[in-house]
């Protein structure tokens, strides 16, 4: 269990409870019994004064009458004892005389014993000496054999060694035959012997081991000789016989047979000569080994020989010296017999005398001891009543000590464990109040989300009573309290494993306080971070309908609306079962307890708190709905998930998951007329709920808590937190790998994309709109352009999608950018691919050349710098939208790129919506993409992206929350990480610096191929006409260029080529006077860039007056005309036409544009023009003319380009004869019959707004692109003057 430090929280509460209960009932029960104790003592100290009392009264009467007794019978005594001594001094004296010659035989024979004890002891003593020299023997003699058995065994060992050379080696080394071992000098004592013997031992044991280690010796200890030549004469046996001829093949084979058998026998003789100075110098070292311990046990039994000889010696002496005594004893008797009884008869003389003596002084001796004594017993008698008057008073001082030390200890642990909990339980509401403030208008105007969310939530009270809590009071005066030993404490929740509560009996009740616990939790968590699954199977949400307003602000808060149904109440419930799943799997690990300690450490990337609130469990709630809760009730507290149930008590609950919700929440049950904790104990298990707030104060809570959580889902990991600081700008190398931080994984880690090693060689992203996708693509590229220089990474970026995301990076020119594609058309994301693979050619080539493998050995061999390509697509599945040349073009495309890119530092990284859908990347080449990376989609997409047993992905809920895999989806594989916010001003900054970073470092400025498909093409990005307007041609070229706007491909500005030839004129149609007003006049003044100020000549049919502006900017003679003088420009133009077709003139080339033909009516074809060749009396015909310049003039430098509104006016005013000498044609956006009559295909109608189509008939090519949009500010002033001063310049 986690450590609780909230002092609200209910396992410390419970704690402090049951060290009250315990400190209060110990104490009470322990002042009770030293109560008890002290009664007991003071009274079993009376009672035994009493008791001694008595018998002291008693005894000393006994003894004073013993006393009278003894001294009356020791004057008796005395008496008798005189009158027997009188007796006894006749008797003595005559028992001395007959006495003496007994005393006389008994000394002598106590002479004689005393010699022959003697004796006996040096024979036993002896005796002794010969059995331990003996036995010492013995084992010396068995060590001696213990030698002998290791010298056995070291010959033994080197037998097995050289058992290939037996029986010689044998002889010696076991035997000792043909050496001759080192003679033992038997002067020396028996241990020097026998360590001189081992020492011999020791040197063979070395000899040994060298023995081993001979080469010779192991090769023939593991192969035999016998088995060499059994090999030898097998092999030759089975040749022979394998052969057709056996006698002849004998013949053949016999001199090798005889050389291979020879060979292993001569080599067996060399080693034995080889090594016999080994085995012969082992052999006389044991055999020095066995002659030295052989001499130690001959030295050792002389030893004991000698020793048995000597003790034979002192026995006989002993045995002599017994004699002599038994001769000298008869003298010594006879001294002694007179000596005797001359001293008997002196001492009876004196006798009588002493006798009488000694009885008077013995009465004397028994009247003072009686005397002595009584006075003693009396002394002793007072003594014991002092003693015992004494003994009682201290027995009652004792008890009361006794009774006093308990009650101080008491006190010390009263004052130490139990006032301290009891203040800490009294000031608990006190806290409660003031970190969760009671519903009021003013605290609801001020509140605002915490930034962290509290670990305990108070929803009531308990109510304690101490002495029904501990069972009884101390009854002493000297414990008391600082406060009222009957009290309220909060009732709180606990977080994390006491944050579920379960409520039974009426369903009103508990859904109030489930709604007050319910927004309780929403005011004490940061915003967002607590969201609720409610389930009303029985009220059908009536009873938690004021919640439903927080899904107005924040859908997620809520999971949408009240669940009601069967269904309905599975599917949610599966739902938090795959979260808990989430949970475990992909946050906790190993490394986290609960996700609480995750969500410590994970910061901005914390995972949100789950409550599931169920009114009328178990209503509803199928087998599978309860299986799902029994999870959640058994896992969820570890993984945030918490449950707030109302059970009906009267319908039955599986027994497993009863226990599980007992065991995971805490349960109240009704109680008289309030409700009681189950885990609490009695005395402190009363409840009092706090009631949620009413009416309006409920609506304007909740609608303050919507207001905060909005935008809540959203989790922003900056991304300075990946990115590298300034100073290590463009230090990364990508010759092993490339390899760059994209968002935090986990709480402590950063998600890494490594692509370039093994199969990690391509990336495929896949998330719903809002998932963050977007923003990975900035981070990924932002981050490569700050760790890597350009020439380690460069990119190829293309977005199909309708935005801007990737223009910043053409804008900033990114030093890395190689093209740039925004709103990109199929036909572009085509040709960037065309690019991408001719890159991939180029640098096989280079790789070939170079004889390398990869990008890092080119570098090296080369010593050129190579960067890493990077190909990034973003909605890639749109060039595949149509089955047409274009998709199949790229899907070959890809599929090469993908599979051998790998090879060349070409990297692709795709990224989409959904991966479903008819028109797709082939899987083929989806399976090349190993590492996936998948934000937030649906289940589909889950599995499409991942492994079939892969649906992780599923479980994602915000944006930017992913799951990265390196191993084609696979299950273990998964990695789940948070993408950085990458705010637009930053990045943008950041790419101002890179730019900078590269001007400082010398870099040129880099122009990437930008595409920017919502947007007309730029005629600044133009820089051929920027060329031809800083230096003008000096004569006119064969060929001469309009230039249109920017292809729909990476190639050069589009562009409509006018030579003398036929066909040489263009026709553009579109609806937009505007959009083909300026075409016209930028492909006039590009046209007039390209010629000389002699070489060209323009005739403008305006019949709105727009091309003053165009007429004033052309150092060229040009002429404007209206609809008016329309026949005299055709008239002009028919002479010329007429002059140069009579080969009268060579001109200049002339540009007929015409702006809005269809206002022209003039030169509308009549249905019968063709057929009359009379111009009539008013000149030329304009439409003839017209028709015949479109033929004619080609060929002859005069060239028509014009503009229509519809193909309705083109067939009206260009019969198809004339318009198929315009074999030039834009088409703007039109329909696409118009486009199929046009130029035979109905490209046309799928253009949009800034796109136009340029048809060549004659190279049958159609090429989409993005018209020039007209130039803003002053370019046309500036381009002017740069054009008339080019031209001052040519003609001066």
């Amino acid at each position: 269990m986690p450590t609780v430090t909230d002092p609200l929280h209910p396992e410390r509460i419970r704690e402090l409870l049951l060290r009250l209960q315990a400190s209060v009932s110990s104490i009470s029960g322990r002042e009770a019994a030293l109560t008890r104790t002290h009664a007991a003592g003071v009274l079993a100290a009376k009672r035994h004064s009493t008791a001694r009392r008595e018998a002291g009264e008693a005894a000393h009467g006994a003894r004073q009458r013993d006393l009278q007794a003894q001294s009356e019978a020791e004057h008796d005594n005395m008496v008798r004892k005189y009158d027997a001594r009188r007796s006894w001094m006749n008797r003595a004296a005559q028992a001395a005389q007959s006495g003496l010659s007994r005393r006389v035989r008994a000394e002598k024979d106590r002479q004689v014993g005393m010699r022959q004890a003697q004796t006996m002891r040096s024979k036993e003593e002896a005796k002794e000496l010969w059995e331990r020299s003996r036995q010492d023997h013995r084992e010396f003699a068995q060590g001696i054999a213990a030698d002998f058995e290791e010298t056995a065994a070291a010959a033994r060992g080197a037998v097995k060694v050289v058992r290939s050379f037996q029986p010689l080696f044998s002889l010696m080394l076991r035997k000792g035959k043909f050496v001759k071992g080192e003679a033992a000098d038997t002067s020396k004592d028996r241990e020097t012997l026998r360590k001189e013997s081992q020492q011999r031992l020791a040197e063979a044991t070395e000899q040994l081991g060298s023995l081993r280690r001979n080469p010779l010796a192991g090769f023939f200890r593991f192969v035999p000789l016998t088995a060499l030549l059994v090999v030898i004469g097998g092999a030759f046996g089975y040749m022979i016989y394998s052969a057709p001829d056996r006698a002849a093949k004998l013949a053949e084979l016999k001199p090798m047979l005889l050389v291979a058998l020879l060979a292993p026998i001569g080599l067996h003789l060399l080693s034995a000569l080889l090594l016999l100075p080994s085995v012969r110098r082992m052999s006389i070292t044991l055999q020095s080994s066995r002659n030295l311990g052989a001499a130690a046990a001959a030295v050792s039994e002389a030893k004991v020989t000698a020793l048995g000889e000597s003790l034979k010696r002192e026995v006989a002496q002993q045995s002599e010296g017994l004699s002599e005594t038994l001769r000298g004893s008869e003298e010594i008797g006879q001294e002694v017999m007179q000596s005797g009884r001359r001293k008997i008869e002196a001492q009876v003389a004196r006798l009588p005398a002493k006798a009488e003596a000694l009885h008077q002084r013995n009465l004397g001796y028994v009247t003072a001891w009686t005397e002595h004594t009584a006075a003693e017993l009396d002394a002793e008698y007072a003594a014991e009543v002092a003693a015992r008057d004494a003994e009682y008073a201290a027995g009652v001082a004792a008890a009361d000590a006794a009774r006093q030390q308990g009650l101080d200890a008491l006190l010390v642990e009263w004052v130490e464990q139990v006032k301290p909990v009891h203040s800490e339980l009294l000031g608990l509401a006190a806290q409660a109040e003031a970190r969760f403030p009671g519903w009021d208008e003013s605290w609801i105007g001020t509140w605002a989300p915490p930034e962290t969310a509290e670990r305990a939530l108070p929803f009531g009270k308990l109510h304690v009573l101490m002495k029904q809590l501990a069972g009884g009071m101390p009854e002493s005066a000297i414990f008391t309290l600082d406060g009222p030993a009957e009290f309220d404490i909060p009732l709180a929740l606990g977080f994390p494993d006491r944050g579920s509560v379960m409520l039974e009996g009426d369903a009103t009740a508990a859904a109030a306080t489930i709604n007050e616990i319910v927004l309780r939790v929403l005011t004490t968590h940061p915003a967002g971070r607590a969201i609720f699954t409610l389930i009303d199977p029985v009220g059908l949400g009536k009873d938690f309908a004021g919640l439903m307003h927080l899904g107005d602000y924040e859908e997620t808060l809520i999971h949408g609306r009240i669940w009601t149904q069967t269904t309905q109440i599975e599917e949610r419930l599966a739902e938090i079962n795959e979260h808990i799943e989430k949970v475990i799997q992909m946050y906790l690990r190993n490394e986290y307890a609960t996700l609480d300690e995750y969500n410590e450490q994970a910061g901005t990337v914390a995972e949100k708190q789950r409550f599931v609130v169920v009114s009328g469990f178990p209503a509803a709630f199928s087998d599978t709905a309860s299986k799902r809760l029994l999870s959640i009730a058994t896992s969820g507290a570890r993984c945030g998930v918490y449950l707030l149930v109302h059970r009906d008590p009267r319908q039955q609950v599986d027994p497993a998951l009863a226990d599980a919700l007992e065991k995971a929440c805490l349960r109240l049950v009704p109680h008289n007329d309030h409700y009681r904790l189950v885990s609490m104990p009695a005395g402190a298990d009363q409840t009092v709920l706090s009631a949620p707030p009413k009416g309006d104060l409920e609506t304007a809570l909740v609608h303050r808590l919507g207001q905060a959580s909005v935008d809540s889902n959203r989790v922003e990991v900056p991304f300075s937190h990946i990115s590298p600081p300034e100073s290590e700008w463009w230090t990364s190398s990508t010759g092993d790998e490339l390899r760059v931080p994209i968002g935090r994984s986990g709480a402590k880690k950063f998600q890494m994309l490594a692509l370039g090693k093994g199969t990690r060689q391509h990336a495929l992203i896949a998330g719903k709109t809002g998932s963050g996708k977007s923003t990975l693509f900035h981070v990924m590229i932002t981050n490569l352009a700050l760790h890597c220089s350009p020439d380690e990474v460069e990119f190829y970026l293309v977005d199909f999608k309708k935005g801007v995301e990737f223009k910043c990076y053409g804008s900033r020119r990114l030093p890395h950018a190689r093209v740039v594609a925004i709103e990109s058309d199929r036909e572009f994301g085509l040709s960037v691919l065309q690019r991408v693979d001719d890159e991939l050619r180029r640098r096989g080539e280079l790789f070939r050349k170079a004889g390398v493998q990869d990008v890092a050995g080119y570098r090296k061999a080369s010593g050129q710098p190579l960067p890493r390509t990077l190909l990034m697509i973003d909605e890639f599945q749109e060039i595949f939208t149509e089955d047409d040349s274009v998709a199949q073009s790229a899907s070959l495309l890809l599929d090469r790129i993908v599979r051998q890119g790998r090879a060349f530092g070409i990297h692709v990284i795709l990224g989409s919506q959904t991966l479903g859908g008819a028109y797709t990347l082939a899987r083929a080449t989806i399976g090349q993409m190993v590492v996936r990376i998948a934000l937030q989609c649906n289940e589909a997409d889950a599995y499409l992206i991942m492994d079939d047993d892969n649906p992780a992905p599923r479980l994602l809920t915000r944006p930017g929350e992913g799951i990265y895999n390196d191993n084609a989806g696979a299950l273990a594989a998964n990695s789940p990480f948070q993408t950085v916010w990458l705010a637009e001003d930053d990045r943008n900054a950041m790419l101002d610096r890179v730019t900078a970073l590269a001007a400082e470092r010398g870099r040129k400025p880099a122009a990437p191929v930008v595409f920017e498909g919502n947007a007309p093409a730029d005629l600044d990005a133009n820089l051929e006409l920027a060329g031809l307007l800083a230096e003008r041609p000096q004569s006119r070229p064969a060929e001469i260029k309009a230039w249109l706007g920017e292809p729909n491909a990476i190639k050069g500005p589009t562009e409509a080529v006018f030579g003398r030839r036929s066909g040489s004129h263009m026709l553009l149609v579109g609806q937009s006077d505007e959009r083909v007003a300026t075409l016209l006049e930028v492909a006039s003044f590009s046209l007039a860039a390209g010629l000389p100020a002699d070489g060209g000549r323009f005739v403008i049919l305006d019949g709105s007056n727009a091309s003053k502006r165009l007429a004033a900017s052309l150092p060229q003679d040009v002429k404007v005309v209206g609809p008016a003088g329309v026949a005299d420009a055709i008239g002009e133009l028919a002479a010329e036409l007429a002059k140069r077709s009579a080969g009268e003139s060579d001109g200049p080339e002339i540009f007929v544009v015409i702006h809005g033909m269809q206002k022209f009516k003039k030169l509308r074809q009549e249905d019968d023009f063709l057929f009359s060749m009379d111009d009539g009396p008013s000149g030329p015909n304009p439409s003839k003319v017209l028709a015949d310049i479109a033929s004619e003039g080609g060929p002859l430098g005069i060239h028509i380009i014009a503009g229509v509104d519809t193909w309705n006016n083109v067939s009206r005013w260009l019969p198809r004869k004339v318009m198929a000498e315009f074999e030039m044609r834009v088409l703007f956006q039109m329909s696409a019959n118009d486009s199929a009559n046009l130029i035979d295909s109905p490209a046309a109608g799928s253009l949009g707004l800034h796109r136009a189509l340029l048809y060549n008939e004659a190279h049958g090519t159609t090429e989409t692109f993005r018209p020039y949009a007209d130039p803003e500010g002053d370019w046309w002033a500036k381009a002017a003057e740069q054009l008339k001063a080019g031209a001052l310049e040519a003609t001066g």
